[in-house]
């Protein structure tokens, strides 16, 4: 699976950019290629929330930031962002794109890759609808953010479990801890891709998309400034 997200490095990525998320599977790059890590904590609190990779080598954090919103980065002046099995942990996946997009120069490169939920954990929960996240982005996530843990969770598929999992529902919650707030196919991602597009008038053209053993990577490149960007913030 790296081996592949390697090759559409390769093809796709040169100069500076970001990756969002890594953890301890940052991508590998080629040498004309450097990226900055970003991600919601620095590297020794990742450690304490995420205790399961004890053992495992993070990468070092270097622009603390909400992955989604990117503040701190400006417009327009990074070559590339990459945002491997991140999106799907993005509360508003529509302003994750429109961020991505903005911090990104004229015809640079967001690389994504996506779990395709018939191959995870996420097997038996229905795939995210497109009417579902323009209500969120109009309306907001904070009221349906306990249903998506219950969801991830899966307290209406294990009644006989419901007070074990409404106890881990709340540990969770009172951590902030990342779940998939939303899941795809390798279709129904791309549709949802494309509708974004045409939806909200994003700047981009989908330039690659590839079946990746569990995963789909699409490449996007950026086609005009995101004029447009300003516009849909005001209603995500």
């Amino acid at each position: 699976m790296n081996r592949n997200r390697a090759f559409f490095a390769r093809s796709f990525c040169s100069g500076n950019g970001i990756e969002i998320g890594a953890l301890h599977h940052p991508l590998p790059l080629p040498e004309n290629a450097k990226a900055r890590y970003v991600d919601r904590m620095t590297s020794a609190e990742l450690r304490k929330h995420y205790p399961e990779l004890a053992d495992q080598p993070l990468v070092d954090v270097d622009i603390v930031d909400n992955g989604e919103t990117l503040a701190t980065l400006p417009d327009g002046q990074e070559d590339f962002v990459i945002a491997n099995q991140f999106i799907e942990h993005c509360q508003n996946p529509v302003r994750a794109l429109v961020n991505m997009l903005r911090v990104v120069r004229n015809d640079g490169i967001v690389m994504l890759s996506v779990p395709d939920k018939r191959f995870t954990f996420d097997k038996d929960r229905p795939i995210t609808s497109n009417d579902h996240i323009l209500w969120e982005c109009l309306n907001g996530t904070e009221s349906t953010k306990r249903a998506h843990f219950a969801e991830f969770l899966g307290l209406d598929r294990h009644p006989e479990r419901k007070v074990e999992l409404e106890m881990e529902l709340e540990s969770m919650l009172a951590k902030d801890y990342s779940i998939h707030y939303h899941v795809w196919d390798s279709d129904a991602f791309i549709k949802f891709l494309l509708w974004t597009k045409e939806r909200f008038g994003l700047p981009f053209e989908l330039q690659a998309t590839y079946r990746n053993g569990e995963e789909s990577i699409q490449i996007l490149r950026k086609t005009y400034p995101v004029n447009a960007a300003s516009q849909v913030l005001k209603v995500i």
